[in-house]
């Protein structure tokens, strides 16, 4: 990934390995231009933060990038997921993800955060849609279950319960 991001000239460093393979069908004069194919990306880092590793299926045309299914492993979980990246001005896109047992600790540790004072697993999904460019939009609906949530005034995966600021004994449900 280094030298492609690179090449196009990204404002941060982009780091990882990626793998695609795919097959590209067209008629004649370039009419109904397809691709279909799967890409993987091993332990992408972007400007030093851990972001994860990610599978998925894609399929392509002049208008859009499909994405029907895909799997995100971060924050001590997999997330999988769809989207759609229309390839307009703004590149407008919508999405849906999923997930389990997601460490709002794991999270925050790989990207950097020296303490991290809070820890939550959760379970839960989100659907949304916006557009990345002139400036990034995001805009959607979640549901989840929040369990196990700790708090503390330092790291708190060193902290024992009795040191505990906050922890629940039973999961929070959220509607965002």
């Amino acid at each position: 990934l280094p030298p492609l991001f690179s090449h196009v000239g990204a404002p941060v460093p982009v780091e990882g390995a990626v793998s695609v393979a795919a097959g590209v069908s067209a008629g004649l004069g370039g009419d109904g231009l397809k691709v279909v194919g799967q890409s993987d990306i091993a332990d992408l880092r972007v400007e030093g933060f851990h972001i994860g590793s990610m599978r998925g299926r894609f399929e392509a045309n002049r208008e859009a990038v499909i994405v029907p299914a895909a799997s995100f492993q971060m924050g001590d979980t997999t997330v999988e997921g769809n989207a759609a990246i229309r390839l307009d001005d703004a590149f407008s896109y919508t999405l849906s993800a999923r997930g389990r047992g997601f460490s709002m600790y794991r999270l925050l540790h790989d990207l950097k955060f020296d303490s991290v004072w809070a820890d939550v697993l959760i379970d839960g999904q989100v659907d949304g849609s916006g557009h990345l460019l002139p400036a990034f939009v995001f805009e959607g609906h979640g549901q989840g279950q929040l369990k196990d949530l700790r708090v503390a005034t330092r790291d708190v995966r060193g902290v024992p319960d009795a040191d505990l600021l906050l922890a629940t004994a039973e999961p929070v449900f959220a509607d965002l």
